[in-house]
């Protein structure tokens, strides 16, 4: 795991790179911890990089293993550098981080996600 960033600045927060155990969701806050805002850790996107992995990397809308059919908002493949979940980020609304979790399909792969554009 990285080191967590205590004093986001900017439109874009770190949140860490993760070791995937395939089968073992990871809060997308448990290398930096709940932000200290009034409202929560929000964000308008996600960056992911899966570069130099094997397997898929699933975010899952709360603590769930693997993929699954009804909470697994984005599939991730291999060796991507730069992925955005959503596409594009959202501009009306804001997804609540600690609602997120990674899980990947191939143990020892890694993912690293920060948190785009969000508060503070």
């Amino acid at each position: 795991m990285s080191i967590p960033e205590k004093n986001p600045i900017g439109g874009v927060w770190p949140l860490g790179t993760f070791t995937i155990t395939a089968g073992t969701p990871i809060s997308l806050l448990s290398i930096v911890g709940q932000r200290v805002l009034g409202q929560g850790a929000f964000c308008r996107q996600f960056i992911i990089s899966t570069a130099g992995n094997t397997g898929e990397i699933y975010l899952n809308d709360g603590n769930v293993a693997g993929k699954d059919v009804n909470r697994t908002v984005a599939i991730i493949g291999p060796a991507e550098p730069s992925v955005g979940v959503p596409p594009d980020a959202l501009r009306m609304s804001e997804m609540d981080v600690t609602r997120y979790y990674v899980d990947g399909s191939a143990s020892g792969d890694t993912v690293t996600i920060s948190a785009a554009d969000s508060r503070g």
